[in-house]
């Protein structure tokens, strides 16, 4: 009695995407050799040992030995990676500053800009795929001032082609008051009543401020008279608002 006929098979899956990139490589051994091969399954030559330029599905073959002992064996060959990547962006975060310059980690970028996986794990992203990743880039749009809003599309794409886009919103906000670069002390003037030049000259002094982003407008408020102990004499109390572009004050 001879051995018993035993068949295996090595399948090549498809690569990426749909195609009819798959193979089969077939070995029979045992029982009587002299095999013949008789396969089912669209696309197959039916009477070859090994089949190739086959699609995802399954194949069926039954191989014969010269004693006429039968063995069936069922193949399967898989789809290729048809899935999209499972992308989470980076958390948004709020960054106190003044403009773009200021849009975290990566550089301000209107144009599609790449960066490596490890920059995207760093930033907080996370990835999960069937297959390799390729790419992953960045690109940013702008909108509004105070605050400013930064969108930042992330674009992942794997080594069969399937992409997938997350974004994070930067928000950029200006919450500083401008400071004053003058003492308040250095403005105050006493005057006799009747020296007008000198009340006119004391009236049009005004403090500078600074502020870290922006120019600064200025409103003066003046005060009343309050009178002093005898006739003509008292005081003014002039008081001034710096006010930024973000309307800090």
């Amino acid at each position: 009695t001879p051995a018993e006929l035993t068949l295996t098979a090595i399948p090549t899956h498809i690569s990426c995407g749909a195609g009819s990139t798959g193979a089969i490589d077939l070995t029979a051994s045992g029982g009587t050799p002299g095999y013949t091969y008789l396969w089912t399954g669209t696309g197959v030559i039916p009477t070859s040992e090994d089949q190739s330029n086959l699609a995802a599905g399954n194949y069926n073959v039954t191989v014969t030995d010269n004693n006429g002992c039968q063995k069936q064996l069922l193949v399967t060959i898989n789809a290729g990676d048809t899935t999209k990547p499972i992308v989470t962006a980076p958390t948004n975060t709020l960054i106190e500053g003044c403009s773009v310059a200021n849009a975290g980690s990566l550089a301000f970028s209107t144009t599609v800009t790449a960066i490596s996986a490890a920059t995207f794990t760093q930033l907080g992203g996370t990835i999960t795929d069937a297959s390799s990743i390729s790419s992953i880039t960045y690109q940013d749009t702008q909108s509004g001032t105070c605050p400013i809003v930064i969108t930042r599309t992330f674009t992942v794409t794997d080594l069969c082609g399937n992409f997938e886009t997350a974004s994070q919103t930067i928000t950029i906000q200006d919450t500083t008051d401008p400071s004053w670069t003058t003492a308040a002390t250095s403005l105050d003037r006493t005057i006799e009543c009747s020296n007008t030049a000198a009340i006119a000259a004391a009236q049009a002094l005004a403090p500078v401020a600074t502020d870290n982003c922006s120019t600064v407008t200025y409103t003066k408020v003046s005060g009343t008279f309050v009178a002093g102990s005898c006739a003509n004499s008292g005081t003014y109390t002039n008081t001034w608002i710096a006010k930024d572009v973000c309307l800090n004050e």
